[in-house]
């Protein structure tokens, strides 16, 4: 049972999506922005529209899409083309438009899912918080270590991440994806497998990007181009990679092989499926 249910009369619904770098999108279906008692605006701006909200008593997760234009409703098509929405929070509520509450009336929390953008569309899936009891949870042998570079928790990596985290400004910029930093001393590939994010510039607030290689002489090379081609002199913040290999990562680069997560020793299964034969 909900502990307060908005007024049928007098209800609106209420958008709050939260991204990973903390940037916040309200939004809402009554005609006017709707100022909340703690001061929080929710923006009531044409161009989006969101489908009707399909629930069940059942575990079946609830749907709901949100489709909309570029650039209306605080949806840029920045934050769309760069991944910036990509996993971020949904919180759904109803309030009384002539008393608004934040949260008054919570009718269901998710994150953002598939994003599709056609020409100055946009269409985005919302998945609830139930979608993840659709997930298959198992734990894979592989020769490579299964865990995240930096993971917390019961058998995980364990490895902190914050004094391992690098900040500096670019000095040779090649295109949106290659660009220098002449003043590194790390060995080849240090930061190779591990993430790149734009700290100033157009490119803040976008989400990190995975590096591809890192040279000796302080390039990088990203698997994606960032989405503003960046200039000399914008700061950056960096992470080392980790390619999950036993010897050359966990033990001599990181000294945490007892976390290491992979059975490099395991045999194939060409050869645990063979069948005996007499010698």
């Amino acid at each position: 049972m909900k502990s307060t249910v908005a007024p049928y009369e007098t209800s609106a619904w209420c958008l709050r999506i939260v991204c990973e770098n903390s940037t916040t999108i309200r939004l809402t279906d009554y005609p006017f922005d709707l100022v909340m008692t703690n001061g929080q605006v929710y923006e009531s701006d044409s161009g989006y529209s969101a489908s009707s909200l399909s629930e069940v008593s059942t575990l079946a997760p609830s749907a709901l899409d949100l489709e909309g234009i570029v650039g209306h409703g605080g949806v840029s098509r920045a934050e769309i083309a760069s991944g910036m929405l990509d996993g971020a929070s949904l919180f759904l509520f109803r309030v009384d438009y002539l008393n608004p509450v934040e949260d008054y009336e919570e009718c269901g929390r998710g994150w953002l899912g598939k994003t599709e953008l056609i020409d100055d569309k946009y269409r985005i899936e919302m998945m609830s918080m139930s979608d993840a009891l659709n997930e298959s949870v198992t734990v894979t042998c592989t020769p490579l270590c299964r865990h995240d570079l930096g993971s917390s928790g019961y058998a995980e990596c364990g490895v902190s991440l914050a004094p391992l985290t690098v900040t500096s400004t670019l000095t040779h910029v090649t295109n949106a994806t290659v660009f220098r930093d002449s003043s590194r001393g790390e060995a080849a590939d240090w930061f190779g497998a591990g993430t790149f994010r734009m700290t100033s510039g157009p490119n803040v607030g976008m989400r990190p990007i995975e590096i591809k290689s890192y040279a000796v002489d302080g390039t990088i090379t990203l698997h994606e181009p960032l989405y503003y081609l960046p200039t000399v002199g914008q700061s950056f913040e960096m992470i080392p990679g980790c390619r999950k290999r036993k010897t050359e990562d966990c033990k001599n680069k990181y000294n945490n092989i007892l976390n290491f997560g992979g059975f490099p020793e395991a045999p194939p299964s060409s050869v645990y499926q063979s069948v005996g034969s007499n010698r």
